[in-house]
């Protein structure tokens, strides 16, 4: 165990997050942790705390977790918070020029960014619970607005990103149905659930045509794979004890590997998706 670890938040504090510094330039990492109430610490590898963050208190829930980026040679903190607005803070915890900004809506989940050279290059995108898709640079632009699907005051929508952070689905949850679209807005798969147990979804992309889509049922405790045609991957449910499932692609042999937790086993599966 390192030294001045492991840290003591106050015991108010239900951490949610923690979001690592990218590495480079030969500086030490930085750790972000993010409280539930809306509160955020920074500290260094030694467990010192920044000044400004002792907390940072915010005056509304977080959205998903804090992204920490390194732009230009400059930390930026991206904070999306449920009521809407978007913060981006420095090192020391002040904001940055043109932020916070208001995504017009609601928001129910994280962020997408594409990492730019500077500051205006820099692109992030949020789907807000009005079943927009709103893109953004760190200058405090919005860059693009189009909504991707209908929703309703019973809707809910989250912005789910492959395991790559390259791109992206759109999830809308309307009571028992769920339903995934492209960022383009078209529809890829739909499916109603009986039971009102939490759903999770995940998103893996390897390449064109090879992409698959994990719907998991926590109260049944069963995922479903879908291909990239929306085929059912097997033909039924796998067995799946937890909210999440793994899977990896051998591009020699074509195989997919699922490992998945049934039970207290930890379970492998090989599974070839049809052409």
């Amino acid at each position: 165990m390192q030294p001045n670890f492991p840290l003591n938040l106050p015991d108010t504090v239900r951490a949610t997050s923690l979001s690592i510094s990218p590495p480079g330039g030969g500086v030490a990492r930085r750790l972000l942790v993010a409280g539930a109430s809306g509160n955020l610490f920074l500290y260094d590898t030694q467990g010192r705390a920044y000044p400004g963050w002792q907390p940072k208190q915010l005056e509304f829930r977080l959205a998903g977790p804090p992204q920490y980026l390194t732009v230009d040679g400059r930390d930026v903190v991206v904070v999306l918070l449920e009521n809407g607005y978007v913060y981006a803070f420095d090192q020391a915890g002040a904001s940055y020029p043109g932020f916070p900004i208001s995504m017009g809506a609601r928001l129910g989940s994280g962020v997408l960014v594409e990492t730019g050279a500077t500051f205006s290059r820099t692109r992030l995108t949020v789907v807000s619970q009005r079943g927009e898709r709103v893109s953004f640079n760190l200058s405090g632009d919005i860059l693009a607005r189009a909504r991707v699907a209908t929703w309703s005051r019973t809707s809910q929508f989250r912005l789910v990103p492959d395991q790559e952070q390259r791109s992206y689905v759109v999830v809308r949850e309307d009571g028992g149905q769920l339903t995934l679209f492209s960022p383009a807005g078209q529809q890829v798969l739909s499916q109603r659930f009986v039971t009102s147990a939490p759903r999770s979804v995940q998103f893996f992309s390897f390449g064109p045509g090879r992409q698959v889509y994990a719907l998991t049922e926590t109260g049944p405790g069963k995922a479903y794979l879908y291909d990239a045609r929306a085929r059912l991957v097997g033909g039924q449910p796998f067995d799946s004890s937890a909210p999440q499932i793994a899977l990896t692609h051998d591009p020699a042999t074509g195989l997919y590997h699922l490992f998945r937790v049934v039970g207290n086993e930890l379970r492998r599966t090989d599974v070839r998706l049809a052409q």
